[in-house]
């Protein structure tokens, strides 16, 4: 544990040799959760574990969860309620366990539809019914506090880590690192995936994060780490406002077509112009010399060669005279 920004690090817990994984407690800093594989002498046989520390790891709590042989490698919190902690791993296949008295007691879930070692699990903040899981297979989907599971459209087999970010837009992008195929990205609630990896010189992600509306972070085995910005442009004027006019877009989420509209107060250049989340330019809209008024323009999901986009995060970029601003723009299916 560091308290000085990672400078010194002191030790505070030895318990697993090979510990899985490490959960704080984001309503209370003094609370940790960590997991692994524990020894019974008793019946030798490794176990799965998890230990549990209310005073920044000074003393430890250990909950023996599993009955047979087995290992934890994941772990998650319920957003919505810290006494309900998931534990994921394998006791001779797929096992997650369930506790919604912050440990006093587990429940082994069905898990049903679930296939291979569970190295990653993930809860939707905006609906905390809405689970996922990354195995050493595939990644599921469960829509029932993990009850049951269903396979995704994912295509990057194993799973490592799995980061669900429902801050940096209007709406939820799911975010998956895999074992030798990089970072993957949903854009709609894990129904199809589209690999990010450029710049990428290591295709085995360990863990991800993310600054809302500014960077990604991945960390990978072996090869350092290393940031997406998600961003287009320049740092995004919140306020978008022009004279007294606020330039937005309606409908935002959209399907087929969403109207752009700002106001100028006076004759002026502008340039109004479609980038998709890389910063590629997809549509110019407007570039021209503009007179006072209203406008409305409509973007149609088309790109300049009249291809229909696929669904995602998009930025409208509106320079009037020197000044920009964005708008995010979100198209669903």
């Amino acid at each position: 544990m560091s308290t000085d920004g990672g400078s010194v690090w002191n030790v505070k817990d030895l318990y697993y040799a090979d510990g899985g994984d490490f959960i704080c407690d984001r309503s209370n800093n003094s609370t940790f959760w960590c997991g692994g594989r524990y020894y019974d002498s008793s019946d030798s046989l490794y176990k799965m574990s998890v230990s549990k520390t209310t005073n920044t790891g000074d003393s430890w709590t250990r909950y023996t969860i599993g009955s047979s042989t087995g290992y934890l490698y994941a772990m998650a919190m319920d957003p919505g309620n810290s006494n309900i902690m998931y534990a994921g791993g394998y006791e001779s296949g797929s096992a997650i366990y369930r506790t919604t008295n912050s440990g006093g007691s587990w429940t082994k879930l069905p898990a049903t539809g679930l296939s291979g070692y569970v190295y990653a699990l993930a809860i939707d903040s905006d609906n905390t019914d809405v689970m996922y899981a990354g195995t050493s297979s595939n990644l599921y989907k469960s829509t029932n506090s993990g009850s049951t599971w269903s396979t995704t459209g994912f295509s990057g087999g194993r799973t490592n880590t799995i980061l669900i970010d429902n801050a940096s837009t209007d709406a939820t992008i799911i975010y998956a690192g895999t074992y030798s195929n990089g970072v993957y990205r949903s854009m709609d609630n894990g129904s199809s995936w589209e690999p990010m990896n450029d710049g990428l010189e290591e295709m085995n992600i360990n863990c991800l994060d993310v600054n809302p509306d500014n960077y990604l972070f991945v960390g990978t085995n072996g090869s350092s780490a290393y940031r997406w910005q998600l961003l287009v442009g320049a740092e995004e004027n919140k306020e978008t406002s022009i004279g007294e006019f606020v330039f937005f877009a309606k409908p935002n989420p959209a399907k087929t077509q969403t109207t752009l509209n700002f106001q100028l107060t006076k004759e002026t250049s502008v340039d109004l112009s479609i980038y998709d989340i890389q910063g590629r330019l997809v549509k110019v809209l407007i570039s021209d010399i503009k007179q006072v008024g209203t406008y409305s323009v409509s973007w149609t999901g088309f790109d300049e060669k009249d291809n229909r986009v696929s669904a995602g995060v998009y930025f409208c970029r509106l320079t009037v005279g020197e000044t920009m601003h964005l708008q995010k723009l979100i198209l669903v299916k």
